[in-house]
This record gives C-alpha cells, sequence and structure tokens, in this order.
C-alpha cells in the first residue's frame, strides 16, 4: 500500500520526519518496505510503501494509516466532513432500487446518484495524489472513486445510471455461461457461484473486482449511480482466483472491508464528484443492510496482559492504548476491561488480539527479553520406538535405504495382487474426498508401493535396490467402526549384487540375499525361536520360492519372490524380493533385555555332519532335529553344502551341517563331542529316516 506523507499529513499532524515515521511505522507492525522522495516542485512529497499484513485490510487506505500514526503519537485523528454538495430535491428513490437476491454473498449495498454531471479530466491536485500512488488519471468521476478508495479504504464504483436496464440494481449469483466484457475489454464467462451486479437483465459488473464496459462512464454521461456495499470476503477471494483478476478493490474486499464503511465513503464521494462536476445529488441514499454483522464484546484480563507481556500495566494504561485505537474499554469488576472493537477491525475477535494491541503501541522494543522459565526433562523412547530404531538400524548397517510412501493406493492396483476372496486385505477404506483415483482407498498393504517404487528407479536407470518401508496398513470393519491399523514392516531387494568389476561378474541377487538380512533384523529386536516353513499360498509370491515366518507356532509374516505374473503387469523387468513382517505382532515376541556373557575361556569343537535326505524334508527340519535334543553344549548349527547329482540317489539331497561343541568350564574332549553327534545322528534316523552320508 502506498502512502503520500502530503496526503497522510491532511488527517493527522506528523512531526517526525519521513524516515522517523517510517521507523515508528514498522515497529508497530507495519513495515514499511521502501521510501521515497515524489515530484520536483518545492514543497516535493514523500512515498511510504507499506507491507500491510492480510488480517489488517483496515491499513490499506491513508485513514487506516492516519489512525495508526494518531494512536502511537498521541495526536487527534481528523476525518474528512461530507457534505451534500448542490442537493437536489428530486428523491433517489424515484431515480433508482436496489435488490439484493444473494444476502450472504451481499450482506449491505449502499447507493447515491449524483445528476447533471460533466465528465471531464480531474483538476491537478487530484491527479498529483493518485499519480504519486501509483494509479492513472481517468476522468474526474472516476478519479474520485480511486481517491475515497484509497482516503477510506472502501471500493467504489461508478455506473452511468442512463445506461442501466430498468435504470435498477439486482445483486444475484451469476447464471451459468452468462457472459460480460469488463472495463479491461475482456469477455468472460461467468460461473453459477460468481456474484454479480446486474441490472434488470444482465450482469454489468463482477461484484466487489471490476465493472463492465456496457456502463461505464464516459464524457457522454450525465447521471451517475455510486455503489458501496460490503461483499463476503470468500466469495470475491474465489471469483477472482478462478477467472485470474486481481484488482485494488478486489484486494480489499477479499480481505474484509468495514462494514460501517460504505454510507461515509459514498456521501464523501458524493460531495467531490458534486464539487468538481458540477453535479447534484439525489435526495437520500439507498442502503440495504438486510442481517446487520455484529461485533462482540471481549473481556481482557490486566493481569493476563502482564503474564503474556512479562510487563507491569496499570489498567487505565491499558484502556487508554485501547481507546487511542478507537475500541470502547470500560472498566469491569477485578482488574478487568470490556472491550467493543470498531467495525474496521474485523481482525480483532480474542483477548490475546487485544493483548498484541497493548504490545505494539507500548512498544516491542519495550518489553524485556527474558528466557522462559522451564523445567527441561530428557525424552524418553517408549518400547516399540526402541524396536523401531533397532529394526531401522540393523537395515542400514546392511545397505538398505528407507522409503516413506503414500498410506493411500487404489482398488485397481491392489486387484493385482490377486488376494483370494475373504482376504482381509481387501476391505479397503474408501476416502470421501480423494485427491486421485490413484489414492483413492487407504493401503492395506506396503507390497503395491514398493514395487511402484522399485519401477520409478528402474525407469530412472537406478534398477539395484534396497529398500525398506515400517508404517502402517488401514483395514475396514465396517461403517460404524474405525480401521483396524497395523504396523507393517516391509523389504524389497532387486538387481545385481555388487557392482561388476574385474574382480568379480554380474550376479543378480536372489532368495537368501534378503533372508540374511531378515534374519540378522530378527536375532539384533532379540526375537527368538523364529524359523521359516515352506508356504506357497501367498498369490504375489513365487509359488516353489516363498517361505511363511513363524515365531514358535504363530506367524508373523512371510519372504519370497514377487509372482512372475505381477512382475510383468508392473512392468518391472527384473525378478524382485521382498518380505513383509507384522511388526505389532513381533514385538510381543521382542526380548526386553539382552543377558551379558562373558566371552568363553575355553576353545570350541566344530564337527562336520553330512547326510542323504528326502528331497521333500526341508533343511528347517533337520536343523529343529537337530537343536532339539536340548544339549547346552551345542552353541552353532549351520548348513554349508546342499549336494544333488552323481552318487546321490534321484529325489534325495545331501546336506552338511556344520555343528559347533563349546564348554564354558573346560575344553571338551573328542570322546564327549562324538556322543554328543552319535545321539544327533540317532535322533535324525528316528525322526527324519536319513541316511549318514560316506565321505
Amino acid at each position: 500500500m502506498k502512502i503520500s506523507l502530503n496526503w497522510l499529513k491532511e488527517y493527522v499532524d506528523i512531526d517526525l520526519d519521513p524516515q522517523e515515521l517510517a521507523d515508528r511505522l514498522t515497529m508497530v507492525g507495519l513495515e514499511v518496505e521502501e521510501l521515497y522522495k515524489v515530484g520536483k516542485r518545492a514543497g516535493r512529497d514523500w512515498v511510504l510503501d507499506v507491507g500491510v499484513a492480510p488480517n489488517r485490510p483496515d491499513c490499506l487506505s491513508h485513514i487506516g494509516i492516519a489512525r495508526e500514526v494518531a494512536a502511537f503519537s498521541g495526536k487527534r485523528l481528523r476525518l474528512p466532513a461530507a457534505k451534500v454538495i448542490s442537493p437536489s430535491n428530486v428523491s433517489i428513490n424515484s431515480l433508482t432500487s436496489v435488490t439484493i437476491k444473494a444476502p450472504k454473498l451481499c450482506p449491505r449495498y449502499g447507493a447515491r446518484v449524483i445528476m447533471d454531471v460533466v465528465v471531464r479530466q480531474s483538476p491537478g491536485w487530484l491527479k498529483q495524489r493518485l499519480e504519486a500512488i501509483g494509479i492513472r488519471s481517468i476522468n474526474n468521476v472516476v478519479d474520485i472513486t480511486n481517491y475515497v478508495m484509497m482516503e477510506w479504504g472502501q471500493p467504489l464504483h461508478a455506473f452511468d445510471l442512463d445506461l442501466l436496464e430498468g435504470e435498477r440494481i439486482v445483486v444475484r449469483q451469476a447464471l451459468p455461461k452468462e457472459r460480460i466484457i469488463t472495463l479491461d475489454g475482456v469477455e468472460r464467462v461467468l460461473d453459477k457461484g460468481y456474484l454479480a451486479i446486474c441490472d434488470a437483465k444482465r450482469p454489468v459488473a463482477l461484484a466487489g473486482i471490476m465493472g463492465g464496459q456496457d456502463t461505464e462512464v464516459c464524457e457522454k454521461t450525465r447521471r451517475v449511480l455510486l455503489e458501496g456495499a460490503y461483499f463476503d470476503p470468500n466469495s470475491i477471494r474465489m471469483t477472482s482466483r478462478k477467472i485470474e483478476l486481481n484488482t485494488e478493490a478486489s484486494h480489499r474486499f477479499e480481505r474484509g472491508v468495514d462494514p460501517e464503511g460504505p454510507l461515509p465513503a459514498l456521501a464523501r464521494a458524493a460531495q467531490l464528484i458534486a464539487e468538481l462536476s458540477g453535479g447534484r445529488t439525489a435526495k437520500g441514499v439507498i442502503d440495504k443492510y438486510p442481517v446487520p454483522l455484529d461485533r462482540g464484546r471481549i473481556g481482557l484480563r490486566v493481569l493476563r496482559v502482564e503474564e503474556i507481556l512479562g510487563v507491569k500495566f496499570s489498567q487505565s494504561k491499558v484502556r487508554k492504548y485501547l481507546r487511542s485505537l478507537q475500541m470502547r474499554a470500560e472498566d469491569g469488576r477485578r482488574g478487568r476491561l470490556t472491550v467493543l472493537p470498531p467495525s474496521f477491525r474485523r481482525d480483532i475477535s480474542e483477548e490475546i488480539d487485544l493483548i498484541e494491541e497493548v504490545a505494539r503501541l507500548a512498544g516491542y522494543e519495550n518489553i524485556p527479553a527474558r528466557m522462559p522459565d522451564t523445567h527441561l526433562a530428557s525424552a524418553t523412547l517408549s518400547r516399540e520406538q526402541l524396536l523401531e530404531k533397532k529394526a531401522k538400524q540393523v537395515f542400514s548397517n546392511n545397505g538398505f535405504l528407507e522409503v516413506i510412501n503414500y498410506s493411500f493406493t487404489s482398488p485397481r492396483v491392489l486387484q493385482s495382487l490377486r488376494l483370494p476372496p475373504g482376504d482381509p486385505r481387501n476391505n479397503l477404506i474408501e476416502l470421501l474426498n480423494p485427491i486421485s483415483e490413484q489414492h483413492s482407498s487407504l493401503r492395506t498393504t506396503q507390497i503395491p508401493g514398493l514395487l511402484q517404487t522399485m519401477r520409478y528407479n528402474v525407469y530412472h536407470k537406478n534398477p539395484n535396490l534396497k529398500i525398506f518401508e515400517l508404517g502402517k496398513v488401514f483395514f475396514g470393519r465396517g461403517k460404524e467402526k474405525l480401521p483396524r491399523e497395523v504396523k507393517m514392516l516391509t523389504a524389497l531387494i532387486s538387481g545385481d549384487r555388487e557392482e561388476e568389476s574385474w574382480a568379480h561378474g554380474k550376479e543378480e541377487v536372489d532368495f537368501y540375499d534378503l533372508k540374511g538380512p531378515l534374519e540378522d533384523v530378527l536375532e539384533g529386536l532379540g526375537v527368538e525361536g523364529f524359523r521359516f516353513c515352506p508356504k506357497s499360498d501367498i498369490p504375489y509370491f513365487h509359488p516353489r520360492r516363498s517361505v511363511a515366518v513363524l515365531v514358535g507356532n504363530e506367524g508373523v509374516g512371510g519372504l519370497g519372490e514377487i509372482h512372475p505374473d505381477l512382475i510383468e503387469e508392473f512392468d518391472l523387468k527384473k525378478r524382485a524380493f521382498v518380505f513383509e513382517l507384522n511388526f505389532d505382532k513381533l514385538s510381543k515376541f521382542c526380548r526386553k533385555k539382552k543377558a551379558f556373557s562373558a566371552l568363553p575361556k575355553y576353545p570350541g569343537i566344530q564337527r562336520d555332519l553330512s547326510i542323504i535326505a528326502d528331497e521333500n524334508i526341508t533343511a528347517q527340519e533337520i536343523y529343529q532335529v537337530i537343536a532339539g535334543i536340548e544339549e547346552d553344549l551345542v552353541k552353532d548349527i549351520k548348513v554349508f553344502d546342499l549336494y544333488q547329482g552323481n552318487n546321490i540317489p534321484p529325489g534325495k539331497n545331501s546336506l552338511t551341517y556344520r555343528i559347533k561343541y563349546q564348554a564354558p568350564d573346560r575344553t571338551l574332549t573328542d570322546e564327549e563331542v562324538s556322543q554328543i553327534q552319535e545321539r544327533i545322528l540317532l535322533n535324525l534316523r528316528n525322526k527324519l529316516q536319513v541316511e549318514v552320508r560316506d565321505k
């Protein structure tokens, strides 16, 4: 908002130089972004370019800034008196009428009529005032509407009354596809929600934004109808954005002008038009105000002012500050004030707003800086947070990157997983107002999100992926119940195991490249007794390359290769391996504390056990039988060789396990180890009918 200093001085005495005034305005929250001099003649003007916050539309005028100057300087505010010039005996009601058909969008509409006007160039003083603040002069009538808008902050519009069909105004919402050519020469197609100023037949102005060419004031105009109104800010903002037209008028209306401003602004403009055009003002004014906008009183506690600002104030001092801003402030009981803000301060609605006004006038620089008294306690992580942190740390140590995908998906993407009927993952929760079809439902699995992340990376020449996600999925339970939320831990690998070099060739990752990190995560979380068993009923996994993850006898997730059909449907071009774990369920099996055990003092003994077993017997089953002897001296069991081929009967597998034996208090003898080894072999023969493989 550009403010002319000479113009400003008409409303308040100013004994500060321009820079001092700029500094004081900035300190009360009206930052002066630029200060410059204009004009070359003696007594040349200063212009202050003031940055006005969106919640202070009252300062988008010279009188608004004058109010602020009067408040912080203690000077008297002088408002321009408006008196009717050359009044006519002709009543305005005999010349025109106003009908409001959209009172919610236009709570107030006022009008005046000036007759016998002579439209011509504006006098030099008026041109100079407008040009100083960047407004081009048009003619005396239009210039006066702009002048009063910059004086009072109330936008006005002048119509040629003789060009209005039926010589009347109807305020209504536009009909679909109605058209108007605005003053900028652009034909605009209106929509149903737009507020339009119309005559008896057609729109003649876009309410609060710009008038139309068909009724503009020109040299032939003899009768002027002046409009001054209060429009709903949201309506003006919506229309202005949709038609991409921002004007000085819309800038003010969409922030909220003074509902009591139309009448004084109309009186002031009618006076000036009569003076500068030789016209006569019709008797009376039209003021359609069906439901007056009420402003409630606000209670203010002086002690609360002191608590917030950290400065002691007397009740009389607080009252003086508020009254200087034209607020009615009356003393109440027990250090309280009852305050009624003026109609032009639409931003004042709560006690804290009044406290801010006291702070502004007292001077922010006079409020001492003080560190708040606080008692800080170190934050402690919950058990769930610690487990999440540990899981992420283990993944990072294995070279994985965390991804955070949207919690939204689409039914079409979920259908690609080919879930069977009755699967809880089919219970999607649809959003009432989705941003797109691709994000129309809450996800029930993280798998599609990881596959889409993989596809994005593959398309961007990054085919080697190790990613994981820890987040929630959501299962519907009917319209009357809140969804069931489950935290899931999911990971995906794809591409090459290592970058190709002279030392090793190109090798693609496989099932075991993901099984290892999964085991690390489970061990890192302190999960005991976890195991893998063959599982081929997960529809989006390869039927022969997937396993279920169990802890004891309870399933907590699955691990496997993505089904080739799904790879093709997502256009991924490479195999992908994933696992998904129910993290909420898994957390029940995590040890809270890890027990310390000292390093062993005595060496261990390793023995290899080679056996031939039926190919339907899994390595996990063999492992469980070996571990099932409940022998404390068995410290580690690993399978390190699997062989099929020569010297091995068809339908059989040769597996070799390396077993570590160790005692905490002595060095084991070969005889002790051999006895345990024999017991293990006996168990394997009895339970799985395996044979010992000859060396």
